[in-house]
């Protein structure tokens, strides 16, 4: 079994998508393959738009990888 090891440092808000209430901030990391569809999500962090936002959080990400890549 492989891994993808992916880091997520951070990100500048530009403008406030929740209409109501206070924005939930997270990153969402969606990998499609042959075994069907795995989801995975930072820690959700506080922040309003103008905001700079921090993860400095690395999801590893287990993977089969696919015969037909090494064609």
């Amino acid at each position: 079994m492989s891994k993808i090891e992916l880091t997520i440092r951070y990100a500048v808000l530009k403008k406030n998508h929740d209409t109501a209430g206070k924005m939930e901030n997270y990153v969402k990391v969606t990998l499609h393959s042959n075994n069907g569809t795995s989801e995975f999500k930072t820690k959700l962090v506080d922040g309003d738009k103008n905001t700079n936002i921090t993860w400095n959080q690395t999801l590893v990400i287990p993977f089969q990888p696919s015969p037909q890549l090494y064609l």
